[in-house]
């Protein structure tokens, strides 16, 4: 890790990477064994049913999960005297390393006629040690251009909430049942509803 070459109170912004993502406390998931779904329960002094379903038990486990898990890597950093901050899921236009990952993929692909590993290692490393700070700035100052975008539609959406009778509501819950070995889906959905009592 590059923690002893750092200068202190360095900030880290991190993406949702799953190795970024990976928590302290593992949380049983779907496909965790019933038994350890309930063993997890009886640690969190959850009373549960023992003939609970395996379904019922996960939606007990969902009902009682850590809304704000902690991760490693950030327990880790921020014992050396760092900050984390994290950017937003499924937002790649707000980290610079996705569009220099993208000239990369690209000029492997143009370039990759044999299609074995090696020359795709080969050439992927050509391309990085072409890439010069004269590449990095504008993707850098793009990205800045993005998060004040973001920042002016931020108070846009504000005001309008904030003056109207709409309700926002923002759902954190998995699209559909399907989740990571880890257990979450990191994505998320917005909507408003005029009716809502909330």
């Amino acid at each position: 890790m590059c923690l002893p070459n750092l200068p202190p109170n360095c900030v880290f912004v991190l993406d949702n990477a799953s190795y970024h993502t990976v928590k302290i406390e593992k949380e049983p998931t779907s496909v965790t064994k019933k038994l350890d779904m309930q063993q997890w329960l009886r640690s969190k002094d959850i009373e549960y049913d023992p003939g609970m379903t395996k379904p019922e038990l996960y939606t007990l486990i969902k009902e009682n999960k850590n809304k704000n898990p902690k991760f490693r890597v950030d327990q880790i950093l921020e014992e050396h005297g760092h900050t984390v901050l994290r950017l937003p899921p499924y937002h790649p236009e707000l980290n610079p390393i996705e569009k220099i990952w993208a000239l990369v993929k690209n000029y492997v692909a143009q370039r990759n006629v044999t299609f074995k590993m090696s020359e795709v290692k080969t050439l992927a490393e050509n391309k990085f040690k072409e890439i010069t700070a004269n590449e990095w700035w504008p993707i850098c100052e793009h990205v800045k251009k993005v998060e004040k975008e973001y920042f002016i539609k931020e108070n846009i959406v504000d005001d309008t909430f904030d003056n109207s009778n709409l309700n926002f509501v923002v759902n954190t819950a998995s699209s559909d049942e399907s989740e990571s070995d880890d257990g979450d889906d990191l994505g998320y959905s917005l909507f408003y509803d005029s009716d809502c009592d909330y």
